[in-house]
C-alpha cells in the first residue's frame, strides 16, 4: 500500500468518527442529555494504542524523513545518517538498549508523541471532554504527518506540550523545553513566545507584530531572505536546505495565500470569543498570543519550500483555540452541537486538503 493511500485511509476514518460524534451531539441535544461518554479514559487509551500501532506500520517512501530515521535506528553506529540535535541520537541509543526492532521503535515513538497531547489535554480540558478533544487533535491538519514522517519534530512537540502543561512549575517547564529543543531546536520558537506571553498579555501587541510582519513578508523587502538565512541557520540548519534544495514538482512555492487565510480564520475566531463574547480566560489568552506570535515568525519563512512544516509550530494549537472557549463557556443547549460541529469541521478541512486536492 502506498503512503498516500495509507494516509488517506487515516483521514477518512477520522472524518467518519467526527461525523459519528456530531450525530451523537445532535441526538443528545434533542433528548436534553449531556454530551458525555461513559468510558472516556478507556476509549482514549484504546485510541492511543491503535494510533501508535497505525503510525508504526505506516509505509516508508523513498526518499522520506521516516526512511532516514529508520536507517539511523538500524545502522546507529555506522553514521549513514547524522543529526545535529543531540536528543534524537541519545533517544535512539536508549531504545536500542532494549530492542533492535524498527516497528517497535516507531511504535514507542508514536506513543510518546500522542502522550504529550494527552498530558496537555488532561491539564486543561475537563475529563468528560477529554476524548472529544483528543479526536479533534488527531483529526487536525498536520497531526498525522508529525506522527509518521517528521517524527523527530513530533516527539519534540510532545515534550513541548508537556512543558506547557507544567507552566506553573517553572523548573519542570524549562527542563521539558530543553528536552524538546534537544530533539528539534525549532521548538525554541513556540516555547519563547509562550513564555513571553505570560508577561506580555495584551493580544493587541501580538496582533500588531503579526500585521507588521505580514506586510514585510508580502512586499518581500530585500534583505529579509538573507536575515532569515543568517538567523534561522543557527536554530535549525535544515531550513537552509529547504531554501536551497530541490522542491517536489507538485509543491507550491511563494507567498501562500491559502495558508495565510487558514491562519487568519483562527485568529478572527479567537478574537471573536475574547472581544465579542467576553471570554476572559488567562490561559486561553496566553495560548492565543502564542499562536499569533509564532504564526508571525512563520510569515517570515512563508516563501520557503515546505513552509507548512514551520507553520505547524503554531497550527498545532488550533484545536485548542477552537474548542477550549466552547467547552469552558456556558453555551446553553447548543453546546453539544457546537463541539461536534467544530470537531467535524477540523476533520473536514484535513480531508479536503489531503484527499480532495491531491
Amino acid at each position: 500500500m502506498s503512503a498516500l493511500l495509507y494516509g488517506q485511509i487515516y483521514i477518512i476514518s477520522f472524518f467518519a468518527i467526527t461525523l459519528l460524534l456530531f450525530s451523537q451531539a445532535l441526538l443528545k441535544t434533542k433528548y436534553n442529555e449531556k454530551y458525555y461518554l461513559t468510558h472516556p479514559v478507556l476509549l482514549s487509551l484504546l485510541l492511543l494504542f491503535l494510533l501508535a500501532l497505525y503510525f508504526a506500520y505506516s509505509p516508508i517512501e523513498l526518499p522520506s524523513d521516516k526512511e532516514n530515521y529508520r536507517i539511523f535506528f538500524l545502522f546507529f553506529l555506522d553514521d549513514q545518517v547524522t543529526f545535529t540535535d543531540i536528543g534524537w541520537p541519545l533517544y535512539v541509543e536508549f531504545i536500542r538498549e532494549f530492542t533492535s526492532n524498527e516497528l517497535l521503535f516507531f511504535f514507542i515513538t508514536a506513543c510518546i508523541y500522542i502522550s504529550g497531547y494527552c498530558v496537555f489535554i488532561k491539564k486543561y480540558i475537563p475529563p468528560n471532554y477529554f476524548f472529544y478533544f483528543l479526536v479533534a487533535c488527531c483529526a487536525s491538519f498536520g497531526f498525522y504527518s508529525y506522527g509518521t514522517n517528521t517524527i523527530r519534530s513530533g516527539i519534540a512537540l510532545s515534550f513541548l506540550l508537556t512543558a506547557f502543561a507544567l507552566k506553573d512549575k517553572r523548573i519542570l517547564f524549562f527542563i521539558f523545553v530543553l528536552i524538546a529543543a534537544m530533539f528539534h531546536k525549532s521548538m525554541l520558537i513556540p516555547a519563547a513566545v509562550f513564555f513571553s506571553a505570560f508577561y506580555i498579555r495584551h493580544a493587541r501587541f501580538y496582533l500588531l507584530i503579526w500585521i507588521l510582519v505580514f506586510f514585510i513578508s508580502y512586499v518581500d523587502i530585500p534583505g529579509v531572505g538573507f536575515f532569515i538565512q543568517e538567523t534561522f541557520d543557527d536554530v535549525d540548519s535544515r531550513i537552509i536546505s529547504y531554501i536551497s534544495g530541490p522542491v517536489a514538482p507538485d509543491y507550491k512555492v511563494g507567498f501562500r495565500w491559502d495558508f495565510v487565510i487558514y491562519s487568519v480564520l483562527h485568529i478572527i475566531y479567537g478574537l471573536y470569543y475574547m472581544a465579542d463574547k467576553g471570554f476572559d480566560d488567562p490561559f486561553y489568552r496566553q495560548i492565543f498570543n502564542t499562536y499569533v506570535g509564532v504564526n508571525a515568525v512563520w510569515l517570515l519563512m512563508i516563501r520557503v519550500p515546505y513552509t507548512d512544516r514551520f507553520a505547524y509550530l503554531s497550527w498545532f494549537l488550533i484545536p485548542f483555540i477552537l474548542l477550549y472557549p466552547v467547552i469552558k463557556s456556558d453555551s446553553g443547549s447548543f453546546k453539544n452541537i457546537q463541539i461536534g460541529l467544530i470537531i467535524s469541521l477540523i476533520a473536514f478541512f484535513n480531508l479536503s486538503i489531503d484527499v480532495l486536492f491531491k
